[in-house]
């Protein structure tokens, strides 16, 4: 088979990127549910996707007496997650093509796009793509230093 997109590796090297630093976030939601909800809670909510778990974290974390400061952040930190969530899921879902014709302008083109097969006019490309990556590693180091502060409010984790 020939290859025809991604010659240089830069869209994985973005990819493997956003899919490390949304391991890092998941991972941080476990342990958020583990602070903030009641064990036999705990085990049930893990389950959820992550969209899901990113709502019943910010219901959780809202009412609770915390540094006001620090708490705001984390909320505003898992509702950028939540809208990200639909970008990271069409890469995940979504093949990386070399899109040759425009619908839209009825123009020849030759650009690497991820584009939805559900839904032809959502589509990312490079320079989105590096947005993502960037913005999915700020929103992860974000949310382990929220939690790194309420652990020093008591909060255990």
């Amino acid at each position: 088979m020939v290859k025809l997109v991604d010659l240089d590796h830069k869209w994985a090297v973005a990819i493997g990127r956003i899919f490390v630093a949304f391991g890092s976030i998941e991972s941080c939601t476990y342990k958020c549910i583990d602070a903030f909800a009641e064990e036999t809670i705990a085990k049930f909510l893990k389950s959820m996707p992550l969209a899901k778990r990113t709502e019943v974290l910010i219901d959780l974390v809202s009412p609770k007496n915390l540094e006001t400061e620090n708490k705001t952040e984390f909320l505003n930190n898992l509702e950028e997650i939540r809208k990200l969530l639909e970008k990271r899921n069409l890469i995940a879902h979504n093949p990386l093509v070399l899109q040759v014709y425009d619908e839209e302008t009825s123009d020849t083109v030759w650009r690497e796009r991820i584009i939805s097969e559900k839904n032809k006019n959502k589509s990312i490309d490079y320079d989105e793509i590096m947005v993502i990556a960037d913005k999915s590693e700020s929103l992860s180091s974000s949310i382990h230093s929220n939690m790194a502060k309420f652990r020093l409010e008591g909060v255990s984790t």
